[in-house]
């Protein structure tokens, strides 16, 4: 049984536009998948809360638009995060080979952000390589991999409560260590654990 609230991390989901990034939003906002969500043409946040041990923590989750013309927008979205979700479509390996870029914005405006690899449509075939992410997951140096469907919701819980799991553990070390968590971030997520509401991120 969960102590009560616990910190809340902001996670922000990157990639290109096809890749399901909307869809993942929707299931995780709302337990629903539409096959006919339109292209996001701009930013939304919620937030989802996972229980992880005797934790309650909650991932103040944004969904930033991939066109070109809207980076410069989503930007701004990057400073402060804690987790980057990059995501590829399985059925579609242009989708993991572009992925670069949205690291190169991590590094430049979230540098120390937890980088989670995720391949999305994992009900479909798979036409990338299991070799292909290992390889890509290691040279990024992404931190977790998981494979998840939007459409009908395998694999996603439990790859959040890997990632509240793996945030604890670190917010634990960064408490003696410094380093993803300035002074005000620890002060702003141990406040957290005994008040508050909303995704304030």
């Amino acid at each position: 049984m969960a102590t009560g609230r616990g910190p809340m991390f902001k996670l922000v989901l990157l990639g290109e536009v096809g890749v399901g990034k909307t869809s993942l939003f929707f299931r995780l906002r709302d337990n629903v998948f539409n096959q006919h969500i339109k292209t996001t043409t701009g930013i939304d946040s919620c937030s989802k809360t996972v229980t992880a041990g005797d934790v309650q923590v909650t991932f103040c989750v944004w969904d930033t638009a991939g066109v070109e013309r809207f980076r410069t927008l989503t930007r701004n979205y990057y400073r402060s995060a804690h987790i980057s979700v990059l995501i590829y479509s399985l059925d579609d390996p242009s989708s993991l080979h572009f992925l670069p870029k949205w690291i190169d914005d991590t590094k430049d405006f979230a540098p120390n952000a937890l980088k989670v690899l995720v391949g999305n449509k994992a009900d479909l075939a798979s036409k990338v390589p299991e070799d292909n992410v290992k390889d890509f997951a290691s040279i990024y140096n992404c931190d977790m991999v998981f494979w998840v469907s939007a459409k009908t919701g395998e694999g996603i819980d439990d790859a959040l409560i890997k990632i509240a799991e793996k945030m604890l553990d670190t917010l634990k070390r960064e408490e003696c260590q410094g380093g993803l968590f300035d002074e005000k971030d620890r002060k702003r997520l141990t406040d957290e654990s005994s008040g508050g509401s909303g995704c304030g991120c």
